[in-house]
């Protein structure tokens, strides 16, 4: 007998798609196991920092009865006395009465990274320690520190509104009383905040137009007349709808102090009966942008006089 296999003898191989089955179920196997591993080993890094966060704050709040009622006065010293050197950010208050420390773990997803432990927040909380700069974020009380900027001929009234904010209740509202003969035209916030060179800033804001119009926020430094300005682009914001708008620099030699804007620019400008809504201001050290939070935000404090200082506490990044 020619070719082929004499009856009765088994097969010694397999054939072409037995092997190529074989291959896909181990690369199906393969890619449950890896998947399965990624996420059990994502869980164990979440939990470990959450544990860290809850044992910093555990131990701070011990040295702090130890301490004549003071919290440690830098992450020096809060790395010392919790015992923890994994210890990513600590900001204290002004008078020692009010902390926020956190622990990062940049493996892990910008909105689980960090865990912080706050002596507001009574337990570990996802977020990572930033303070918001603008002391007057969400004009819960009043508009203290806001100014109106009309644009050449233009004028108008700035005014607090308490319904319908997007943080709290209350927000800021410019209304035009009188067309301006150029495009410009907005709200300043908070002036003079002291800035350092080579350090990078985030600004957001939440606006809202009565009519469409090309708006940009930017941060001002060493003030007016000289001016250097940084903007993330005009934006075409649409009427009757809050638009978050957010920009980021870092600063440039001789820069001393820094201002927030949100102003429009374009072609036109503002009418008279124009109005813009202004709301939620956050301005934070650093290149990452945060969910809104500021001193009445759950974890958080006030570093001095409620709705008139800068707030600290966990923020999560986006």
């Amino acid at each position: 007998m020619t070719g082929g296999r004499l009856p009765g003898l088994p097969r010694s191989g397999f054939t072409i798609v037995e092997l190529l089955i074989v291959i896909v179920v181990i690369g199906v196997l393969a890619a449950i196991t890896v998947v399965s591993y990624t996420g059990i080993n994502s869980q164990a890094k979440l939990s470990a920092i959450k544990t860290t966060a809850e044992q910093i704050g555990k131990k701070l709040e011990t040295w702090k009865l130890q301490n004549a009622e003071l919290y440690p006065v830098d992450l020096s010293a809060a790395r010392t006395a919790s015992g923890v050197a994994s210890l990513t950010t600590y900001i204290v208050s002004p008078d020692r009465k009010n902390y926020c420390a956190s622990v990062t773990d940049d493996a892990l997803p910008a909105a689980t990274r960090s865990y912080a432990y706050t002596s507001k927040s009574g337990g570990a909380v996802v977020g990572e320690c930033v303070t918001n700069l603008i002391p007057n974020p969400s004009f819960e009380s009043n508009t203290t520190g806001w100014a109106a900027s009309w644009g050449t001929g233009g004028a108008g009234s700035l005014s607090r509104l308490t319904n319908g904010g997007v943080s709290g209740s209350s927000y800021a509202r410019v209304t035009w009383t009188a067309t301006p003969s150029v495009a410009w035209g907005g709200i300043n916030g908070p002036q003079s905040f002291p800035v350092a060179d080579g350090q990078s800033y985030y600004f957001s804001v939440w606006v809202r137009p009565s009519a469409n119009h090309p708006l940009q926020p930017f941060l001002r430094f060493n003030g007016y007349p000289t001016i250097h300005d940084i903007s993330s682009g005009v934006v075409a914001v649409g009427a009757n709808a809050w638009t978050r708008m957010q920009v980021s620099a870092s600063l440039s030699a001789g820069a001393t102090t820094m201002q927030t804007n949100v102003s429009r620019n374009g072609s036109g400008s503002w009418q008279a009966g124009d109005y813009l809504d202004v709301d939620a201001g956050m301005l934070t050290s650093g290149s990452s942008r945060y969910d809104y939070r500021d001193g009445d935000s759950p974890g958080w404090f006030w570093n001095g006089d409620p709705n008139n200082s800068s707030s600290t506490g966990p923020a999560v990044a986006l």
